[in-house]
């Protein structure tokens, strides 16, 4: 790692051509193995494995091979080759058992394809999913507005630039009015867990 650091900083001429690089180049590679596993029920640990691996050597790689890029071809270039390898992994390795990608995909209901496990849901299960999906969909760009927002705001009552900050406040505002109305208030029922049932279930696997 220290030998692979001192290759990269003479490549590196500004704080901001290292922070466009981690973001774009070594997140890109980063990010499609992390985030596969919630939209396609075939990944597996050796996708993961292998899409991480080729990413990072990807973006390191192409810092010192092709350092004139710009932040976006570097994330679509990494992003593309630790896909790649990630299917190839995912093919060459064995699948996960299927009781726990069931047990995965029951507990956290991603979405993705998912056909084979979503077709043993209850119809009215299923349909309740994919109106949560549709939901989640519509409420992406409202969160993204309001991550945005809160990360801005703070910053601009810091330099003194009210105008911006009451503009930015408005779309934070927005934002968290549609987050609550597509999103929040479409949150299943908080699960009420018997405290005496609990503390007795605890104590009878103590003592089995």
């Amino acid at each position: 790692m220290v030998l692979i650091s001192y290759v990269l900083a003479y490549n590196f001429h500004s704080i901001t051509q290292i922070w466009g690089w981690l973001i774009m180049g070594l997140g890109g590679g980063l990010a499609i193995p992390a985030m596969l596993k919630f939209y396609w029920w075939r990944y597996n640990g050796g996708g993961f494995a292998a899409g991480t691996l080729v990413g990072i050597i990807t973006a390191i790689a192409e810092i010192n091979l092709l350092p004139s890029l710009s932040e976006w071809q570097q994330f679509a270039l990494v992003s593309v080759v630790a896909l790649i390898a990630t299917v190839i992994g995912t093919y060459l390795t064995a699948p996960t058992e299927d009781k726990i990608i069931t047990e995965f995909y029951n507990t956290t209901r991603p979405f993705g394809f998912w056909k084979p496990y979503k077709a043993k849901l209850p119809p009215e299960v299923r349909k309740a999913m994919e109106k949560e999906h549709r939901n989640d969909i519509i409420a992406v760009p409202f969160t993204l507005g309001w991550q945005v927002s809160i990360f801005l705001m703070p910053m601009q009552l810091m330099v003194g630039t009210y105008k911006e900050f009451f503009l930015t406040f408005s779309v934070f505002a927005c934002c968290i009015t549609g987050m609550y109305f597509f999103w929040y208030r479409h949150l299943p029922p908080k699960v009420k867990v018997n405290k005496a049932a609990a503390v007795k279930a605890v104590g009878s696997e103590e003592l089995a």
